[in-house]
């Protein structure tokens, strides 16, 4: 079995003999870095040539809230709630969008009022300031 450290531990676990560099199986432990997200909302976005992604940011007092988008022009809407994501400095609120068609969005503050617009590329991802 080989290990990150370049060398191989022969033998059952639990042996207690010596192995090649010089201390017993019982003194050897190998640290294995693991990253662990903050939360488990893991995002695996859904990109390419027709399909972009959308990542609204938002202020902390709209955790959990649903924000809507709608292509522009048409009244079907789609939804997606804001959470908190936790990032090197520090953590942001945001909904994310993974898989949006590319065109252009209208994105709503509330059921009636729009709060701007943003245009989705093919491949990209694009983001917008709620």
């Amino acid at each position: 079995m080989s290990n990150s450290v370049g060398h191989s531990h022969a033998g059952h676990p639990h042996e207690h003999a010596a192995h090649e560099h010089g201390h017993t199986a019982d003194e050897h432990e190998h640290a294995v870095a693991e990253v662990v997200p903050a939360s488990n909302d893991n995002l695996l976005l859904d990109i390419g040539a027709d399909t972009g992604a959308l990542v609204i940011h938002a202020a902390a007092d709209r955790d959990e809230k649903e924000i809507e988008i709608s292509p522009a022009g048409e009244q079907a809407r789609a939804h997606n709630v804001v959470r908190r994501r936790e990032v090197l400095n520090g953590a942001v609120y945001a909904a994310v969008f993974p898989a949006v068609t590319a065109g252009d969005y209208i994105i709503w503050r509330d059921a009636n009022t729009p709060a701007g617009s943003v245009t989705v590329r093919g491949g990209t991802v694009t983001t917008f300031r709620l």
